[in-house]
């Protein structure tokens, strides 16, 4: 199912991307493009074990994400330092379905009405909110 988005949800969500202070993460297709790796070998390494991959930093929802900063220094085959649990963050689709809003809402609220919180971190342009305790 897709979601039409209108273009006040574009400008306002492109507004939280330019303004946003939040921590910046690369997704697995980012990190396999700045090792020169295709994304499907990638992917079986990290769910085989066949070659050392660096552990994820986060992850939102189930995607994956890692610091550029540990990411850029390893290199593919090389034994990473022990991999950090991962941190937890929701993605706007989990945003969507605990508020009960369309996504031109959930940007209003967030950017306009400022009743819910800017996202915690951005993995590529995507956003992502610490979950509710």
């Amino acid at each position: 199912m897709t979601r039409a988005v209108t273009g006040a949800a574009t400008t306002l969500r492109l507004q939280a991307i330019v303004t946003s202070e939040a921590p910046r993460y690369i997704s697995l297709t980012s990190l396999a493009q700045r090792k020169k790796v295709e994304v499907p070998v990638l992917t079986r390494w990290r769910h085989t074990g066949s070659t050392p991959v660096l552990g994820e930093d986060i992850r939102l929802g189930t995607d994956p994400g890692w610091d550029p900063e540990r990411a850029d220094p390893w290199t593919p085959g090389c034994v990473p330092d022990a991999p950090p649990t991962p941190v937890l963050y929701w993605p706007a689709a989990e945003m969507l379905r605990r508020y009960h809003v369309s996504l031109d809402t959930l940007w209003t609220m967030i950017m306009l009405d400022r009743r819910l919180p800017m996202p915690a971190i951005w993995l590529d342009d995507r956003p992502g909110w610490e979950p509710e305790q």
